[in-house]
């Protein structure tokens, strides 16, 4: 029956007064973050020094402020960076003789460490080590633009802050600038760049020097490059320059004269392994014994031509962090991960090192002790007492970061392998079921007695009760899948060295196996306690009940559990229909609850992010929002729209309100709040994904203003986000990070390099091109397939047709699909994962949609209230 004009009048009302809060509530996230901007750009304006040029008004407020140095400190202690290339922490341990974890992992590009084993190279070795031992030791992540990274592209990046490119590799060899001096293009954006630590320090009257190529490159600016002489010198002078870069990798290639050459890929500056490890312990050692007391010294490796992953670094004694420490180790202040920052978190750590102040221009700065410690100078004279205790504490922490290197690179190359058996085992099950469900027995209709008579099993049987029933056991491993790739990370599957595929693979599969069994335990717990309770209750009310006799009156019939309607479509709820509506839930939880926990288990693991590709360090990853929130939705639909659909209009719309409402707003904050998942892109699509969904099941048809509504409270609450992070959390993520930009005029770079980046695979990659082509002509013969599959189902013909039978699907399909395409289409644009996260979206929702579905129609189908003297609940009591 419709409904009169006085509900349509109330629900016309209602609707209007939640618009307008929701304009209201956007309206003032928008005027704080303008009155935000416009203080800061009044306080930027007023403390800028009216005589400054361009260049400086072009440099953000906090890098204008001329900070005091260390002369006017009256401190002549310099800040000394060691830099090299190619050198990682299993390098030098195996230089030392002290057994790298990762040897069997590890490349020896030139003539690696391994071939090295004479004594001065080991004592170079166990000095780095000592040095680490008193300091503070880290993996550095060296990647700037491209797979790997050449030393004139991290030197280039130190100096300027931002990943840069100095020059294209032709043919795959590094090359350097022709002119080290000038003006140098980052591949990636097409600005100018170089030189900006310089730049900025230029304004803080902090004095620079150079030794080496290197060096020269990250601090020309400008202004030219910077003073250039002996690092002897350099340490001894009455003046030293308050920073002095040095490329110990370039005293083996013929000092600083060679810009504009090439080099083969697999052959580094600075020769080999050991090379490298004595020109840096040299150099160490005469700037611990040269310098003035307190000189601070950092050591970096910058680059990662030969062997691409985290690179060995250490830091000064009691340098800390923003973040904390965890383990030992200093947690980075953009990776959020212990033991590992990158490599442009040095130009803003020098900076305050130098100054006092952080630099608006960089990201979050680590912070350094204003002079060094005396202890790592002490531990490196000598192996014997309190040197030989530091010395084995570096090599413990140098074991340890080593591993974690390993680990980088063993995820690195595991990614495209599990994801290849996600998706081929989500295919294979969609295969499956269009094959077991197609039955043409079964589209004639219910079982004859002529049938039965011939001992052939009742086509009912097969339809509703065989084939589904294997089908959505089948299901469950595979949608408990991604979430056993993420569980497998407890486990060190990276230490099996070639075969750490196959390894975490297998324990991918494992947990597959286990999730299911476990909830299957649980269930069977829960209903045996269920059936304890409900036992002793009767015992109680039967103790309670007067003496049967013949006038005692008849038992009172059990009102809680009230007779199957005929007229419902949906089954009885049975066991297995629960593990399938539990399973995606399980999957959605434990992806979203370790992103919201620091990513420890998606993190280097077997599909996520990791250090070596240095995508992301934290929070929800694209490839974990794609598996979490399509498994998500699907969860929340099967277990919302049965009650939905049997409840009145008001009752409805209450239920979903709830059951969508509360579910979708933990997962949104998860994923969203700059503490937790800090997903921008993620939160966004959640949003309207999950109003989609909201929407269909309250059986609401909404107008292109509730969606013009439901767009801009998306991205109000995003912006919400990302201005309590710019406010309250120093723009620690990537939320924070981003307004930052749009503050300062620079987010039109990254808005361009995430739309660049849906296409930017096809235009420099032939295989990208054809894996486009195949993908999209697998998928236009499937929905040809399917569509045509449809018609004939509807027409009463083909082999599906008894799936076009009412209650056969559930009403809550329709709202689902068009949530999930929502999901689909708008992932794929606001993330630069582009593609692919389209593809892990269907690995996760159709395997547990294929496992809900056939589940319930193995489900016993309701029978009417008092149909054969049985009132429904015989029938859900029958055996699975």
């Amino acid at each position: 029956m419709s409904s009169s004009p006085r509900r349509n009048r109330q629900q016309r009302f209602v609707r209007t007064v939640v618009y307008i809060l929701v304009l209201a509530l956007v309206v003032g996230l928008v005027a704080t973050m303008v009155g935000t901007a416009l203080a800061v750009a009044a306080h930027a304006a007023g403390t800028r020094d009216a005589g400054a040029g361009p260049d400086a008004a072009s440099t953000s407020a906090a890098a204008s402020v001329a900070g005091p140095t260390a002369a006017e400190r009256g401190e002549r202690a310099p800040l000394v960076v060691l830099g090299t290339t190619d050198l990682t922490w299993a390098d030098v341990l195996a230089a030392a003789g002290s057994g790298a974890p990762d040897d069997a992992d590890r490349t020896d590009g030139a003539g690696g460490a391994a071939e090295v084993d004479d004594s001065a190279t080991a004592g170079a070795a166990e000095a780095l080590l000592a040095y680490a031992g008193g300091a503070e030791p880290v993996n550095l992540v060296t990647r700037t633009i491209g797979d790997r990274t050449c030393p004139a592209d991290g030197w280039l990046t130190l100096g300027a802050g931002s990943r840069m490119r100095a020059a294209e590799h032709p043919d795959g060899a590094c090359a350097w600038p022709a002119d080290r001096t000038g003006t140098v293009t980052s591949a990636a954006e097409g600005a100018t760049a170089g030189g900006a630590l310089a730049g900025v320090l230029n304004r803080t009257n902090t004095t620079m020097a150079a030794v080496g190529r290197g060096g020269i490159l990250a601090l020309t600016n400008e202004g030219g490059p910077p003073a250039e002489d002996a690092l002897s010198e350099l340490l001894t002078a009455a003046d030293p320059a308050d920073l002095i870069l040095v490329d110990t990798a370039d005293a083996a290639d013929g000092a600083s004269d060679t810009a504009g050459t090439t080099t083969a890929a697999d052959s580094p500056p600075g020769g080999s392994d050991g090379d490298r490890i004595l020109l840096l312990a040299a150099a160490l050692e005469e700037t611990l014994a040269s310098a003035p007391a307190g000189t601070r010294v950092v050591i970096a490796s910058v680059a990662d031509a030969t062997d691409p992953g985290p690179q060995m670094a250490v830091l000064p004694a009691e340098t800390t962090s923003p973040a904390g420490a965890d383990n030992g180790f200093i947690i980075g202040a953009s990776t959020h991960q212990p033991g590992l920052i990158q490599s442009t978190d040095l130009a803003p750590t020098l900076f305050r090192a130098l100054t006092g102040t952080e630099a608006g221009a960089f990201g979050a700065p680590l912070i350094m002790p204003d002079v060094a410690d005396t202890g790592a100078r002490e531990a490196t004279e000598g192996a014997d007492g309190a040197g030989a205790d530091v010395l084995a504490e570096g090599v413990a922490r140098a074991r340890t970061l080593a591993d974690n290197a390993r680990h980088a690179r063993a995820s690195e190359r595991t990614v495209i392998p599990t994801a290849l058996v996600l998706i081929g085992a989500f295919l294979t099950l969609l295969v499956g079921t269009g094959r077991a469900l197609h039955d043409r027995r079964a589209a004639t209709g219910p079982a004859t007695e002529t049938d039965e008579a011939d001992g052939a099993p009742p086509v009912s049987s097969i339809s509703s009760r065989g084939r589904p029933l294997v089908i959505a056991r089948a299901a469950l491993p595979v949608t408990a899948l991604p979430a056993g790739m993420w569980l497998a990370n407890m486990l060190p599957w990276w230490r099996a060295g070639d075969s750490a595929p196959i390894a975490v693979i297998g324990l991918a599969l494992g947990w597959a196996l286990v999730i299911p069994a476990g909830l299957a335990a649980l269930l069977r717990a829960g209903r045996a306690a269920a059936a304890g309770a409900e036992r002793l209750m009767r015992r109680r009310r039967a103790s309670r009940r007067p003496l049967a006799g013949p006038d005692a009156p008849a038992a009172p019939v059990d009102v809680t559990a009230p007779a199957v309607s005929s007229s419902s479509s949906s089954p009885t709820r049975t066991p297995r229909m629960l593990l399938s509506l539990m399973a995606p839930a399980v999957t959605a939880a434990v992806i979203l609850v370790d992103g919201a926990t620091g990513a420890r288990l998606g993190f280097n693991g077997a599909l996520g992010m990791n250090a070596v590709v240095a995508g992301r360090f934290y929070g929800v990853s694209n490839t974990a929002f794609a598996l979490a929130a399509a498994a998500l939705l699907v969860a929340i639909a099967a277990w919302v729209g049965p009650s939905a659909a049997r409840r009145g209009f008001r009752e409805r719309r209450v239920l979903v309100g709830f059951g969508v409402g509360v579910p979708g707003v933990l997962a949104l904050v998860v994923d969203g709040a700059p503490a937790l998942g800090a997903d921008v892109g993620g939160a966004l699509t959640l949003v309207l994904a999950l109003a989609v969904l909201a929407a269909g099941l309250a059986g609401a048809r909404p107008g292109w203003t509730w969606w013009v509504v439901i767009a801009v409270a998306a991205v109000g609450i995003v912006g919400a986000f990302g201005a309590a992070d710019f406010l309250f959390g120093g723009s620690g993520t990537h939320m924070g990070g981003f307004v930052r930009q749009v503050l300062d005029g620079t987010a039109g770079t990254t808005i361009a390099r995430k739309a660049t980046a849906l296409v930017a695979p096809f235009r420099s990659s032939p295989l990208a091109v054809a894996a486009l082509a195949v993908g999209s002509g697998i998928a236009a013969l499937s929905a040809w397939w399917a569509v045509r599959a449809v018609r004939e189902a509807r027409r009463g013909e083909g082999p599906y047709t008894w799936l076009t039978v009412p209650g056969a699907l559930p009403q809550w399909l329709g709202p689902l699909g068009r949530a999930l395409t929502v999901l689909a289409v708008v992932e794929v644009a606001v993330n630069d994962s582009g593609l692919t996260m389209l593809c892990f979206s269907a690995a996760a929702a159709l395997p547990a949609l294929i496992g809900v579905l056939a589940a319930g129609l193995a489900a016993p189908a309701p029978r009417p209230a008092g149909a054969n003297g049985m009132d429904g609940r015989d029938r859900a009591g029958a055996p699975d």
